[in-house]
């Protein structure tokens, strides 16, 4: 399944069916996320990260350290700022890498897990 965002912000499209396999790496999202992309963008722009950005991405990949496994938004971002922010839609934790196991990941105030 596939969905569009509408041209009202904010207004996802109805789902369309794609017909690929799922991309490995990735766990599948469930149907209602706990948090829409405008308060996404908001905890993005209260972090610091306000400039514009090219796309957005929901996903929840796979590897990720205990407690981090959740849904994100992935802003792609434009200009001279880090290629991509991340907010975790259970934890609401804004960052700029995503906490894999054995390594560590900055956010907003500096490094935000170390796992």
């Amino acid at each position: 399944m596939y969905v569009e965002m509408t041209s009202t912000w904010g207004s996802w499209a109805g789902p369309r069916f794609v017909g690929q396999s799922w991309p490995a790496g990735y766990n599948a999202l469930p149907s209602l996320l706990g948090m829409d992309i405008v308060f996404a963008d908001e905890l993005k722009r209260r972090a610091g990260y306000g400039g514009p950005y090219e796309a957005v991405d929901v996903m929840w990949p796979t590897g990720l350290a205990l407690g981090m496994e959740q849904p994100y938004y992935r802003f792609l971002m434009e200009g001279d700022r880090p290629d991509f922010v991340y907010v975790g839609v259970d934890t609401q934790v804004v960052a700029t890498g995503l906490p894999r196991i054995g390594g560590s990941v900055e956010g907003e105030g500096g490094i935000v897990a170390k796992i």
